[in-house]
């Protein structure tokens, strides 16, 4: 049996009777590029391996109610998620490292092979694994969460909206939104006299641009900080840009993403290769403007409910 429409997955997860702290788990399964199993309880699992029959079973499983906190609301759920990627987890989620938490694939890669013997209700699917979905849809039903950087904010709420209808959470989901959409517009008003940004990714002392339209164009095409540079990008990736490159930028504000310390190879926010005269040359260092963005909840988490609200208070701060 395979489930190749995600109206078929949303529809088929609904009503299962799991109760779920939305805001949490919604941050949890967007993280990035992963792959979650979820797994319900006292209603049908359907599992096969690729290239095999499904096998159904009415053995109860474990929940799957993922989240960051609220340990007594999930406590009294008694849920887990059956499965959750191999990954370097930020702070907030380092729980799901722990070996309670199965591990299926990384955070690019799926393991096939251990999805299916996670016996999981609903998968859930984006960024990079996304390419998966036709395979795990053999599996259970599945959906994707991958959010288009060419139209992000709506992306994000329809992703988060469908949440919302699976899990029965549809006021919250509202409730939180407004909260986001509120400090969206508070934000744009004062950026469109803030001054120029950019933004940029460090990495193993390499320099990446992203520019509007990108995959952290959220910054100028959400929120409204015009543009230092027309940079040009590909997909996902930035352009490759010199120290050199951002003085004559010249940028009034500097974002800095350090990918280093998102996946665990560096130890601060902190960029060192950052730390030279010709980025000190620029409007953004000499008015304290150079602004070094969580890279775990930038990088990793992405457009999680409570992490986009994280993310736009971090701009709204920049340009206060």
């Amino acid at each position: 049996m395979e489930y190749r429409r995600e109206e078929e997955a949303v529809e088929l997860h609904r009503g299962t009777g799991c109760r779920r702290c939305l805001a949490d788990c919604y941050s949890v399964w967007r993280r990035g590029n992963g792959v979650f199993a979820a797994r319900g309880s006292q209603h049908h699992h359907h599992r096969a391996r690729p290239g095999l029959h499904v096998q159904r079973s009415r053995e109860p499983g474990k929940g799957c109610h993922v989240r960051s906190g609220r340990s007594g609301h999930h406590e009294r759920a008694r849920r887990r998620p059956t499965g959750v990627p191999e990954a370097s987890y930020p702070e907030a989620l380092k729980k799901f490292s722990e070996t309670k938490y199965t591990k299926v694939g990384s955070l690019k890669e799926p393991d096939f092979e251990a999805v299916s013997s996670a016996a999981p209700d609903l998968i859930i699917v984006s960024g990079r694994t996304a390419g998966a979905y036709e395979e795990l849809s053999k599996i259970a039903p599945t959906i994707d969460l991958s959010v288009d950087a060419a139209k992000p904010m709506e992306s994000f709420k329809a992703q988060t909206e469908k949440l919302g209808k699976i899990f029965k959470k549809e006021d919250e989901v509202a409730s939180k939104l407004a909260e986001v959409d509120k400090t969206v517009a508070d934000t744009k008003a004062k950026a469109a006299t803030a001054g120029k940004g950019l933004i940029v990714l460090t990495s193993g002392g390499e320099v990446t641009a992203y520019g509007a339209g990108s995959r952290f164009g959220i910054i100028h095409d959400v929120l409204g900080v015009p543009t230092a540079a027309d940079v040009k990008s590909e997909g996902s990736h930035g352009e490759a840009v010199s120290f050199e490159y951002i003085k004559e930028t010249n940028p009034d504000i500097l974002y800095v993403i350090n990918r280093d310390t998102a996946i665990g190879t560096a130890g601060s926010t902190a960029n060192p290769i950052l730390d030279n005269e010709l980025v000190k040359s620029t409007n953004a260092a000499k008015n304290s403007k150079i602004v070094n963005l969580d890279p775990a909840g930038w990088y990793i988490v992405g457009y999680g409910l409570n992490n986009v609200q994280a993310m736009v208070t971090a701009v709204a701060d920049s340009v206060a």
